[in-house]
């Protein structure tokens, strides 16, 4: 649900926008209670133009990733264990997924949606940005580049982009409100558009609940 940072500027302010931009950002998700953050359980129904599905989401720190996806027909797992990406079949069997699927789960392995570890000297700041009254924050990651709009009255994310080059997709996200979660603000309505090649999917995903810190043994990666 989302991963989920920046280049491309002409940045007629020092460091100084910048700062205020994640200073607002850090602000309004409770940045206190941010690093004692160190794994996360979501529940999700997400929809898309045919169905709709239950997602559970596990996330753990530094980049351990896990989901269920259960539809009417079946239940599938998915993996990232910082390294490599896995699938598990109908007996639990892990099997190593391909590229595609690894950079897919990958990007959605970071706890926060703007990447919080991400060190500041890879941020750059769009000025102006391409929305009114948003700070546009850019990070580009080997073929990677994701852009996140920050509103300069809440200090929220409103609207996300990830282009990947190597897939050739790209994904649009607008988050349309958040909640907090034992002093956590997460993102619990968006609405997602992904393209790839000519063909576009809307998705729309709902959290039901988000627990914090849920006890997460190692070999469950």
């Amino acid at each position: 649900m989302i991963r989920l940072l920046l280049l491309v500027v002409l940045s007629q302010y020092p460091g100084q926008e910048l700062d205020r931009a994640l200073q607002a950002y850090y602000n309004s998700i409770n940045r206190v209670k941010y690093p004692k953050v160190e794994s996360l359980k979501v529940d999700v129904d997400v929809t898309d133009p045919k169905q709709t599905f239950e997602v559970t989401i596990y996330r753990k720190r530094p980049t351990f990733f896990r989901q269920s996806i259960r539809t009417k027909s079946a239940t599938i797992v998915q993996i990232y264990d910082g390294v490599k990406a896995w699938g598990l079949d109908y007996a639990g069997r892990k099997r190593e997924l391909g590229d595609r699927q690894l950079r897919y789960l990958k990007s959605l392995a970071p706890i926060d949606p703007l990447l919080l570890s991400v060190s500041k000297s890879r941020m750059e700041l769009k000025n102006p940005s391409s929305r009114s009254g948003y700070w546009q924050i850019i990070i580009e990651e080997d073929d990677e580049q994701n852009i996140f709009w920050v509103n300069k009255k809440t200090g929220l994310v409103d609207f996300t982009r990830r282009e990947d080059k190597t897939l050739e997709r790209t994904i649009d996200s607008e988050i349309m409100s958040y909640k907090t979660f034992d002093g956590f603000v997460y993102p619990i309505l968006i609405h997602q558009k992904v393209k790839e090649g000519t063909k576009v999917t809307a998705f729309t995903y709902k959290v039901k609940e988000v627990e914090i810190n849920p006890e997460l043994p190692a070999d469950f990666f």
